[in-house]
């Protein structure tokens, strides 16, 4: 009967234990991914904004002929055309 009655304990620790642990998982995945997805989106959006110069085109034209030429200069590593949605 003692015997039966430990072995029947641990199945019961088990049964419960388990959807436990999995809860928790599940609430902490369902919490820390969108934390953690913003804070990288912001170190993201900050070196891609980050530049040395600015330069505005205000005429005619599709907005890359600009960064083209820009990127054509003599020491320019990087030329990148934005356009504001």
């Amino acid at each position: 009967m003692v015997r039966a009655n430990l072995a029947a304990g641990h199945r019961r620790l088990g049964a419960a234990a388990v959807p436990l642990a999995l809860t928790v998982a599940v609430a902490a995945v369902a919490l820390l991914v969108p934390q953690m997805k913003w804070r990288e989106l912001d170190r993201q959006d900050h070196g891609r904004l980050t530049a040395d110069y600015l330069v505005e085109a205000t005429g005619k034209g599709p907005p890359g002929t600009a960064a083209r030429r820009v990127g054509e200069l003599p020491g320019v590593a990087t030329a990148v055309s934005a356009l504001s949605t």
